[in-house]
């Protein structure tokens, strides 16, 4: 016998959610054949994630890490040397 939470657990929306098949289908292909240990989980399905950006915002994103950190270090700079 296998007690699973709520009748929620194997419903369409829940299903693919986490691990909610594997352990599903784990425990029928136990109930089915009860003196194998065949648990396992199945891979995460690959996913594209590269970042594709355009020139414009190639150099927002080098505004952002390089020019303006180093204006604002050179403006630190620049009044601590003005002030020492």
């Amino acid at each position: 016998m296998v007690v699973i939470g709520t009748s929620q657990f194997v419903t369409n929306g829940w299903f693919d959610q986490q691990l909610n098949s594997d352990v599903f289908l784990n425990s029928v292909s136990w109930l089915s054949k009860p003196d194998q240990q065949s648990f396992s989980i199945s891979p995460k399905k690959a996913t594209n994630r590269r970042i594709n950006m355009t020139v414009i915002q190639i150099g927002i994103l080098v505004l952002a890490w390089l020019i303006w950190p180093l204006l604002g270090l050179g403006i630190g700079t620049a009044i601590w040397w003005k002030r020492r």
